[in-house]
């Protein structure tokens, strides 16, 4: 490698290291699932003979599941997949059936009533999901859902797509296919561009989707010229990815193996276009080792995050070297 970006590989490294969750919040992550399932169980079983069928843990999707969740995240998404009879059930109520189809999956007033009183609920729960709080600073974020024959789940489809239908297909396993070949091509470059947009989503507030910058990114590793390279790229990974994202503003993205597509929308646009244009400097930064002020740009991009993960590199070095070791 040349004396030019010579900052560059230990700084994303050690960046990408910080952003991993935390083995406590794995552990509370993990519990929370098996917790709930618990409740979900004990609740059928005291519900006469309404659902007999055995229940099956949470099913986890989303970053956890996928290997993109970020440290603070606080979220575990998961599917709780229910028997067909209840499916059933919700046909012969009457109630929210539309054009001969039974109700989108809600989980019941009983077992709604038994999670709450167990874990407590956050914001913006309905009769599809249920944010439980079910650990420090961690929520499980529970959706119904029902198993198809031919793969995947249906589950409530709030934004009435395709034709206004109350489901809508989701394939977890393709879904994460997908993602695996996006990695597989780039060197496994696609969960960590994934993890450094998250951190930019949180740092800007940017409103767009996490799964649409899941489905984006896969898309730009799948044409951009240096995604076999190592790390010492990647300081151009992001300044090329943002470039790219300021126009996919407003733009359908297929969702793998569902037949359908999500809008990325249009509101992140100026969030994006700034992201580039500090990135942009502290590319031309890195290339001439202005440390210091590549660090700050990088920090206005990603926030506090990468700064400390920049510090805590620099004292472990420091470190290192008292004790008398060397690379």
């Amino acid at each position: 490698m040349s004396a030019d970006w010579r900052h560059v590989p230990a700084r994303f490294e050690a960046f990408l290291a910080w952003l991993q969750p935390t083995p406590e919040e794995r552990r509370w992550a993990s519990a929370g699932v098996k917790a709930v399932a618990e409740v979900v169980r004990h609740s059928l079983r005291t519900d006469g003979d309404r659902l007999k069928e055995a229940i099956a843990d949470p099913l986890v999707v989303g970053g956890f599941g996928k290997g993109t969740a970020i440290r603070d995240s606080g979220t575990v998404d998961t599917l709780l997949v229910l028997p067909p009879r209840s499916r059933q059930l919700g046909r012969g109520s009457g109630q929210g059936t539309t054009a001969g189809h039974s109700a989108p999956a809600s989980f019941g007033p009983a077992l709604a009533r038994d999670l709450a009183s167990h874990f407590g609920t956050g914001g913006g729960c309905n009769e599809s999901w249920l944010a439980l709080s079910t650990g420090p600073r961690m929520q499980t974020k529970l959706v119904p859902a029902y198993a198809c024959r031919s793969g995947g789940y249906l589950v409530a489809n709030r934004r009435r797509t395709l034709g206004g239908g109350p489901w809508r297909l989701m394939q977890p396993r393709l879904e994460v296919r997908h993602l695996d070949h996006a990695d597989a091509i780039s060197g496994g470059k696609a969960r960590h561009l994934i993890q450094m947009a998250k951190v930019w989503r949180r740092t800007s507030g940017a409103p767009i989707a996490p799964f649409a910058i899941e489905l984006l990114v896969c898309e730009f590793l799948s044409a951009w010229l240096y995604r076999r390279r190592g790390l010492v790229f990647y300081d151009w990974l992001v300044r090329d990815f943002f470039f790219w994202l300021t126009a996919q503003t407003g733009v359908d993205l297929p969702i793998p193996g569902g037949g359908e597509t999500l809008n990325t929308g249009t509101g992140w646009r100026r969030h994006a276009e700034r992201a580039y244009r500090l990135a942009a400097l502290a590319a031309d930064l890195e290339r001439d080792n202005r440390g210091s002020e590549s660090l700050f740009c990088w920090s206005l991009v990603f926030g506090g995050e990468f700064l400390m993960a920049s510090q805590q590199q620099v004292r472990g070095r420091a470190a290192l070297v008292c004790s008398g070791g060397s690379r």
